[in-house]
């Protein structure tokens, strides 16, 4: 009888769904762990009097450290030189997944503040420690972003640097989606430079809709800084900028468009 079973598991495996794999139930559960105590020291940190800039340094470093670890994820850099400028910059990522936040986390260790969507602000545990990282909640609804302009512009004018996606949200394909504008915007506005971090291959490791961690080994790509005054307009350097991204991943161009000052 479980000879028969097992044939026809394999003459039929989509209908035999497979237990989860040990080892990513163990390294979800750790790396969630992970999450939870950094947000835990965040706020210890914080109560017991250290400056917001070096409690939210010590949140990086633990999460890119701990989370990276406990989720297997090995990267491969290349261009790892450009990931440190001697003056504050805006860092730009094509988002691909959750794990993105640890994999940058890893890679810039200090005096970076992210931008992200208000609605991760409400996630349990994650959206606690992205607010003692000093997060920039953004509300994409809203008309009127003038509190978060002026948040961004304290922030590279206190000599730290910000951390956007473009893209505004993740992908599921992993094909890159149209650049918005407001990372562009802000570089033009506090003339300083984006310097763009591809990253190749996160969804190896957890997919959109994904529940468990699979260990991997993330290529990434950080392309040398693009000047703020590298195109006329916001337009055009929001555009150099993605079609860099396009050539790197391997995907068509965007057509360029023409526009007046």
């Amino acid at each position: 009888m479980q000879t028969q079973v097992l044939e026809e598991q394999q003459r039929h495996p989509a209908d035999y769904p497979t237990l989860p794999d040990l080892e990513s139930v163990l390294r979800t559960v750790l790396t969630g762990q992970a999450v939870a105590a950094t947000s835990l020291l965040g706020m210890l940190g914080a109560r017991l009097g250290g400056s917001p800039r070096s409690n939210a340094n010590r949140i990086t470093q633990l999460l890119g450290d701990l989370g990276c670890g406990f989720a297997g994820l090995e990267l491969d850099i290349d261009g790892p030189e450009h990931l440190r400028q001697s003056g504050p910059v805006i860092y730009v990522f094509n988002h691909q997944s959750l794990l993105d936040a640890m994999i940058l986390a890893r890679l810039l260790r200090r005096d970076v503040v992210p931008f992200c969507k208000q609605e991760m602000a409400r996630k349990p545990l994650l959206g606690a420690l992205l607010a003692r990282a000093g997060t920039i909640f953004v509300d994409r609804a809203a008309q009127d972003q003038s509190a978060v302009l002026q948040a961004a512009q304290a922030v590279l004018a206190d000599g730290r640097s910000l951390v956007i996606a473009p893209e505004g949200t993740r992908s599921a394909s992993g094909t890159l989606q149209p650049f918005r504008h407001g990372a562009f915007f802000l570089a033009k506005k506090a003339r300083v430079p984006i310097v763009p971090i591809v990253l190749h291959n996160v969804h190896d490791a957890l997919p959109k809709g994904g529940l468990l961690l699979r260990p991997a080994t993330v290529r990434v790509s950080v392309l040398p800084p693009v000047a703020h005054d590298a195109e006329r307009n916001v337009r055009g350097l929001c555009e150099q900028v993605e079609n860099r991204y396009r050539r790197r991943l391997g995907q068509p161009p965007r057509a360029r468009l023409s526009s007046s000052d």
